[in-house]
């Protein structure tokens, strides 16, 4: 039917599907005319830009560049290269790109978001202030895109160390989906409010916590947690499901659901819940400086197993717990990673008994250090957290192992790349979220200093700490 279409039409359809979200439609679409069309940019864009939000980088930069090959003025399209090059770790690339975009379209404010986003996680947050401040200038107020602009401010200012305007602006991320919603009414036109003043709380009100993103940072923020339960208002938590248990150890007092994942839930229905409020969002409410995190253990293992893990374990040897490398492409895994010869150079002093975090297996497990597969891949996190109960410290890149530890009060030694995410500021040697997370800071592309530093602190720490590490 579409040779009856002209290619207008098809073009502004495919489109419409991308609007929505339907990029496997608008791929669909593409496909049935493009080869009637190989040298069209236009069609050759609109499914590159849809292999894009699918995560596809990749494929998407070859075509990207084809694109702006055949119309060298294709300011949308050197845009989305730009993000594609981000996403491939070519971050100069990716500027020069967004640079290119400007050039042709220099009043349109994606590129100018897109070089700020090229500055997160990059250990140069200050850089992308001007850009995303141009970008939210030429954005509408309270659009999609404009509520965008603010997400990525809020990640440069909390990256910055900046936290009352950083958690601020981090409630846009509710706006523009980079965090998720959920909703514990029946009536899905008039959702459960959101708690966005501590003020509106009483005794009388229930309020549900829910979790959001990954398992580490559920942990990190439920730091404020006890601040809520303190204004004596009914809470009730919705959690990572892996995370239930752990959670009613450590929250007796609290309903607890292991629900959040799940779109039909029914245990709302017999309640009446006043407010939700997205984990992420109680640091807005509680921590506004530095002075205010309290630094303290809020996690506990169950002690009978961490116990028997421990004596099942434990040689005579300190227990050093050990993860090297965690997230995804979309979380730098490329950063958070460490490599064999950097393994063996923390893990070949034999006054150590080292056991695996791990939670995958990405092949480069060192002979010595002990894997503990049915422990860390089992789908109850309360295992995870029994086993570095039972260690005496953590050793760990930036991965939800640093946030287990941290949060249980655990020593943890802490290495962080160059280019780390906001949780781990730029300069800070500890963690403000927990008492006892040491950092240790990668120098450009170079481990061998923040290696060696850390190992000469673990010996010093573990001969101060002998006698307690007797099992």
């Amino acid at each position: 039917m579409l040779e009856k279409v002209s290619l207008k039409e098809i073009i502004d359809h495919a489109q419409g599907l991308q609007k929505q979200g339907q990029h496997d439609g608008a791929i669909h679409v593409i496909n049935q005319v493009i080869g009637q069309h190989p040298g069209n940019p236009y069609l050759i864009y609109i499914y590159a830009t849809s292999l894009m939000h699918k995560g596809e980088f990749g494929i998407a930069t070859v075509l990207l560049h084809n694109c702006v090959r055949i119309n060298p003025e294709f300011a949308e399209a050197y845009s989305n290269l730009g993000v594609c090059y981000r996403r491939e770790y070519h971050i100069d690339w990716a500027i020069d790109a967004c640079k290119k975009a400007i050039e042709y379209r220099d009043n349109w404010p994606d590129p100018y978001n897109n070089i700020a986003g090229c500055h997160i996680n990059e250990g140069n947050p200050e850089a992308g202030l001007e850009y995303v401040d141009k970008a939210l200038e030429l954005n509408q107020e309270g659009t999609h895109d404009w509520y965008k602009c603010q997400w990525n401010k809020a990640l440069m200012k909390l990256e910055m160390g900046e936290f009352k305007e950083g958690f601020e602006l981090y409630e846009s991320g509710i706006h523009c989906n980079e965090r998720p919603t959920r909703n514990y009414s029946e009536d899905l036109n008039s959702p459960t409010p959101l708690l966005d003043d501590i003020s509106k709380l009483n005794a009388n009100h229930t309020v549900v916590v829910y979790g959001e993103q990954g398992m580490g940072d559920e942990i990190m923020f439920l730091s404020c947690l006890q601040n809520l339960i303190d204004t004596g208002a009914t809470v009730i938590l919705d959690c990572h499901p892996r995370m239930t248990t752990l959670f009613h150890r450590s929250f007796p007092e609290l309903e607890i659901h292991g629900t959040r994942k799940r779109e039909n839930i029914t245990w709302p229905l017999d309640k009446q819940i006043d407010f939700r409020i997205p984990v992420g969002s109680l640091p807005r409410l509680y921590l506004q400086n530095h002075e205010t995190f309290e630094q303290r253990a809020y996690i506990k293992a169950e002690s009978g197993v961490t116990m028997d893990m421990r004596s099942q374990l434990h040689d005579g040897r300190p227990l050093i717990g050990l993860a090297w490398s965690g997230g995804t492409k979309k979380t730098n895994n490329w950063y958070r990673s460490l490599q064999k010869e950097q393994l063996e150079q923390i893990t070949r002093n034999g006054q150590y008994k080292f056991v695996s975090l791990q939670y995958d297996n990405d092949g480069h497990m060192p002979d010595n250090v002990e894997p503990l597969w049915e422990i860390t891949q089992h789908y109850n996190y309360d295992l995870t957290a029994a086993l570095v109960g039972a260690c005496d410290a953590v050793v760990a890149i930036n991965t939800s192992a640093v946030h287990l530890g941290g949060a249980m009060g655990k020593r943890v030694f802490c290495l962080t790349p160059s280019k780390p995410a906001w949780r781990y500021g730029l300069e800070r040697k500890d963690m403000p979220f927990y008492p006892d997370v040491h950092q240790y800071r990668q120098n450009d592309t170079d481990w061998g200093a923040a290696i060696t530093e850390l190992l000469r602190d673990l010996d010093i720490w573990a001969n101060l700490n002998q006698p307690r590490m007797a099992l």
